[in-house]
């Protein structure tokens, strides 16, 4: 990572009523500087701005546990449904036996 002043990739705001704030604050103190800082929102609430990959990143921490099930079975088009999408793919394509017969 290049070199930069101190908050200056933080461009998302958490405010410290948010569900996620304790973790961040927490992770800031061993996260690279550049990419948080405290600060002041435009509305005047207090919080802390981190960078736009922070906060997608670390979304993991603040998620609950999934309850413990067994994973559903992957739906699958029926045959029927293939064969249409085959014939739209095909008629998008000028790949239709028409098509080819009058080449």
């Amino acid at each position: 990572m290049r070199r930069g002043p101190a908050g200056d990739l933080a461009t998302v705001f958490v405010p410290e009523n948010n569900v996620r704030y304790p973790k961040f604050v927490e992770w800031a103190g061993t996260a690279n500087p550049r990419l948080w800082k405290f600060g002041v929102s435009s509305d005047n609430r207090k919080g802390i701005w981190i960078s736009y990959d922070t906060w997608d990143l670390r979304q993991i921490t603040a998620r609950r546990s999934a309850p413990d099930t067994a994973t559903p079975q992957r739906l699958a088009l029926s045959e029927e449904a293939l064969r249409a999408m085959a014939l739209v793919d095909a008629e998008r394509n000028s790949n239709l036996a028409a098509d080819e017969a009058a080449e």
